[in-house]
């Protein structure tokens, strides 16, 4: 039989052993980084979070390649969301005609039940359902379309956060969870 006592020493002896396996883990990590700034390297911290070391010379072409990439990537993204915004305006406007076409049914509809046209009226009743089919494919392609343009937005704003860092000779900031993990464990 198992004594809670027991128990609990354990769970504090597991917790211990896991903060000192830390805590070495950061020391390690501040040594590296001692170890690295005597040998002259400097660190280089790119837009994705990840931490690169080397001579003032490549630190320097490296932020150069970071922003001829970075104005690269801004500017095939503007490219892209406004051609994203024109498909999606065009997606809207079918939508309004496929509205329209649809309440012109409705009323051709009401026209034949007043007549007594079963026949047309049935025909009638069938093409709205293949209209009320085409309006919702096109809301849901909308849709689609606003998702991924509001990505494309965020990507864009990102890139253009690096792209200041960068220009001003500044390394971008780190996003915080991954700063943290950075802090106790090595993410290079």
């Amino acid at each position: 039989m198992i004594v809670q006592g027991d128990l609990t020493g354990s769970y504090y002896s597991i917790l211990m052993l896991g903060v000192i396996v830390i805590i070495m883990l950061r020391i390690r990590h501040m040594l590296l980084d001692i170890h690295r700034t005597r040998l002259g390297l400097l660190r280089f911290l790119t837009c994705h979070g990840k931490e690169r070391w080397g001579p003032g010379a490549r630190v320097k072409e490296w932020q150069r390649n970071a922003i001829r990439h970075l104005i690269a990537q801004r500017d095939t993204l503007d490219n892209d969301i406004w051609l994203m915004k024109n498909r999606r305006n065009n997606l809207e406007e079918l939508k309004k005609e496929e509205q329209k076409k649809r309440s012109e049914l409705e009323l051709s509809e009401i026209n034949a039940r007043t007549l007594d046209d079963t026949e047309k009226s049935l025909f009638i009743k069938f093409e709205i359902t293949l209209n009320k089919a085409k309006i919702e494919d096109l809301r849901n392609r909308i849709q689609q379309k606003d998702t991924s343009i509001h990505s494309m937005e965020q990507a864009r704003d990102r890139a253009k956060k690096c792209l200041t860092s960068y220009s001003k000779g500044e390394n971008p900031r780190l996003p915080v969870i991954r700063y943290i993990r950075g802090l106790f464990i090595d993410l290079r």
